[in-house]
C-alpha cells in the first residue's frame, strides 16, 4: 500500500471521457490551470486527500 497524503489528477478541457472517470471516482475539482502546457492549453485539476 502506498501512503500518500494527496492524489492529484489533471485532464485537458476537451477530454470529456477523462473528466467522467475522474468524477466517478469521487475526486474533487480544484480549478483550471490556464496555459499549463507548452502549447498554452488549459488543464483541469482535481485532487483527493487521504481523509476523503
Amino acid at each position: 500500500m502506498i501512503d500518500l497524503l494527496v492524489v492529484a489528477v489533471c485532464h485537458y478541457p476537451y477530454n470529456i471521457r477523462s473528466k467522467r472517470v475522474i468524477e466517478k471516482c469521487g475526486i474533487t475539482y480544484e480549478g483550471t490551470l490556464r496555459g499549463y502546457s507548452r502549447n498554452l492549453t488549459d488543464s483541469i485539476r482535481y485532487s483527493m486527500t487521504k481523509e476523503e
